[in-house]
């Protein structure tokens, strides 16, 4: 009886063993378990990926689980179009969020006109505003201040 017990305990040890070599050489990082900043920030691992695409006609990127945004839809959360976006956490390669670098930390991108999203959220941030829809917008309105002017004045 001796024997048995300590061939069962010696198999457990080896089992414990072989599972802590296989987590510590695992270099996956899934999103709820990633350092601050999450695998799309991770500096050491080299991100071969575009993250996966979202959105009606799939114009948006996952930004995080339950975030799609793009240039042309803002900024999707917990909507059904964000749904793929979970599928992220199923991937053990880091993916790249397109857009420079914003937020705190720079630890967030710029994901459409204004505004700058990390993993968990989303914010208002100056330096992502477009800067040529601004000019264009400023363009127009100036050029119909011009046009009623010369109405009311009777140039035209």
């Amino acid at each position: 009886m001796g024997f048995s017990v300590l061939k069962v305990s010696f198999l457990s040890w080896r089992l414990c063993l072989v599972l802590m070599v296989m987590l510590w050489s695992s270099h996956a990082c899934f999103i709820r378990n990633c350092p601050r900043g999450g695998k799309r920030s991770m500096g050491s691992m080299e991100t071969s990926r575009q993250c996966m695409s979202c959105g009606p006609r799939g114009v948006g990127q996952c930004v995080g689980p339950s975030i799609c945004c793009g240039p042309d839809i803002g900024c999707l959360m917990g909507t059904p179009e964000a749904e793929v976006c979970q599928k992220e956490n199923e991937s053990t390669t880091p993916c790249s969020v397109s857009g420079h670098q914003c937020g705190v930390n720079n630890m967030g991108n710029c994901v459409a006109d204004g505004i700058c999203c990390d993993e968990d959220a989303c914010s208002y941030n100056s330096l992502c505003k477009d800067s040529e829809s601004e000019t264009e917008t400023t363009r127009q309105e100036l050029l119909s201040l011009v046009r009623r002017l010369l109405v009311n004045r009777q140039y035209d």
